[in-house]
């Protein structure tokens, strides 16, 4: 309790917020003045979603998106990042249905474990597993021990059935995959992915990875800035970052999302 405190103690002030039309209670730098790439996307699909499972949750916005939206929507909020996961349990207590929230602390890839995680102490910052695609905290040498947990040992544990996994993990997108071999083998659950491209991952040999994993599972991906079936890594091969939404193989694409572009502000006011 004294360490959770004491993380409390750097963060940023409150600040009143408009959000789905609703005025929210958030740490000041929660929420974005403007839309980024996915939030309209992640919206439309929460709507479709009763328990939403968002791993790298951050400072928790789309969790928030989540509780104002619908209270009734069960949320599991995972980051490996100490300090943005207290934000976001602050956050989301403030607004949401307590009994309709879990938080938990950990890197979630393939195998049990532990990894060095770079993460700055204020829980802004994205954190990473790769020091290139963490440059805040590379710079100024801020990680730390973290352990490694799987979605389907996640899952097993809490009873959890998930029908929208978020997954914004910075660079280690296909280790959430591959420990998600038996929800996928369920054909019940999306999985909003936000790819990336470090240094030592190029977006290509990402896209490749995610893409074995979609063939192996029955899934089929789609690269969401054209609302077009992602076959061929050199689709995005020029993307340093873009979404992909996974989901199995004989559901159709879902209707009406190919209305929204990327960065919309559709659904979000």
């Amino acid at each position: 309790m004294r360490r959770l405190r004491s993380l409390m103690g750097r963060f940023s002030p409150y600040e009143d917020v408009q959000l789905l039309g609703e005025t929210v209670r958030v740490r000041a730098g929660t929420i974005r003045s403007q839309p980024d790439y996915d939030d309209a996307w992640t919206l439309f699909l929460l709507r479709q979603a009763v328990e939403f499972i968002d791993i790298g949750c951050n400072r928790g916005r789309f969790g928030l998106m989540s509780v104002v939206d619908a209270p009734e929507r069960r949320l599991l909020s995972i980051d490996a990042s100490r300090a943005a996961l207290a934000v976001a349990a602050d956050n989301l207590v403030l607004n949401g249905r307590a009994d309709r929230l879990r938080f938990l602390w950990g890197f979630v890839s393939d195998a049990p474990g532990e990894i060095e995680f770079w993460t700055t102490a204020e829980g802004g910052a994205a954190g990473s597993r790769y020091s290139s695609h963490a440059r805040t905290a590379a710079h100024t040498g801020q990680h730390a021990t973290v352990p490694t947990l799987s979605l389907d040992s996640i899952i097993e544990g809490t009873g959890w059935a998930p029908d929208l996994v978020k997954v914004d993990v910075e660079g280690a997108e296909t280790e959430v995959l591959r420990g998600a071999s038996q929800l996928a083998e369920r054909q019940t659950a999306r999985f909003l992915v936000e790819m990336h491209s470090p240094h030592e991952l190029p977006m290509h040999k990402n896209a490749e990875l995610v893409l074995d994993w979609t063939r192996a599972h029955s899934y089929t991906a789609y690269y969401l800035k054209d609302h077009v079936e992602l076959s061929d890594p050199a689709q995005i091969a020029h993307r340093g970052r873009c979404h992909l939404l996974l989901q199995p193989s004989g559901w159709p694409y879902p209707e009406r999302l190919d209305e929204i572009e990327q960065g919309s502000g559709k659904y979000l006011s």
